[in-house]
C-alpha cells in the first residue's frame, strides 16, 4: 500500500509541476539557439602594399588556409622588388611557397637599387604534385629551389630527380650557380625517365 500511496503522490507532483519543467526546458533551448553564431569565412585578403611602386596597393582574394596566389610584380623606376616582407613585422620575409593564411594580412614590398628587370621560372613537374609556384626572379640571380613534388600512383614507384633546362632531361639546372638572363620552364626528372 506504500509504493500506492508513493506512486499516486509522485503523479500527483508532476502533474502540478510538468507544465513549468517543460517552460524551463524550452527557455534553455531558445537562448541556447539565440547565441551569435560565429561563421568562418572561406576566403581571405591579402594586401600587397608596393611602398612607392606602381600600383600603390594589390589585393589578392585566396581560399582559407591555402597558398598565397601573388599579384603581378608592381614597379618602381630605379630598383628591384626583393620580397614580400609581413607589415607587421617587415624583417620576416613572407615565405608564399609555404606559408598558409587564415586571416586577412598585409604584406610591404622590399626595394633595392637595381634594374627592375625580372625573369619568370616555370615548373613542369610532369605528373608530380604539388605543382611549385612560378618564381619571378630579378635579372641575373638566382631562382629558389621549390618543393620537391612527388609522385602520385602509389602503384609506381618513382623519385624525384631534380629539375632540368630541357623537356629531353638531359641538363639539369643548379640553382645555387644558374643565374637568370631570360624567363625558363623547369622540367622535373624522375627515376623512371633514366
Amino acid at each position: 500500500m506504500e509504493l500506492t500511496q508513493t506512486l499516486t503522490h509522485m503523479k500527483t507532483i508532476l502533474k502540478h509541476t510538468a507544465p513549468f519543467l517543460l517552460a524551463a526546458v524550452v527557455i534553455i533551448a531558445l537562448l541556447g539557439s539565440c547565441k551569435e553564431k560565429t561563421v568562418t569565412p572561406k576566403t581571405v585578403v591579402v594586401t600587397f602594399n608596393s611602398d612607392g611602386g606602381t600600383p600603390a596597393v594589390l589585393t589578392v582574394e585566396t581560399a582559407m588556409n591555402d597558398r598565397v596566389k601573388l599579384p603581378d610584380y608592381p614597379t618602381k623606376s630605379g630598383y628591384d622588388l626583393i620580397g614580400w616582407y609581413w607589415a607587421k613585422d617587415p624583417s620576416l620575409l613572407f615565405d608564399y611557397e609555404y606559408a598558409r593564411v587564415n586571416t586577412n594580412i598585409e604584406l610591404i614590398a622590399k626595394w633595392a637599387p637595381g634594374t627592375g628587370k625580372r625573369y619568370t621560372v616555370t615548373f613542369d613537374a610532369r605528373g608530380g604534385q604539388p605543382v611549385p609556384i612560378p618564381q619571378s626572379v630579378i635579372a641575373d640571380n638566382y631562382a629558389r629551389s621549390p618543393l620537391e613534388p612527388f609522385w602520385m600512383d602509389p602503384k609506381v614507384v618513382n623519385a624525384f630527380k631534380g629539375w632540368y633546362k630541357d623537356k629531353a632531361l638531359t641538363v639539369p639546372f643548379n640553382f645555387t650557380k644558374d643565374k637568370l638572363s631570360g624567363d625558363i620552364t623547369l622540367y622535373a626528372k624522375w627515376n623512371n625517365d633514366v
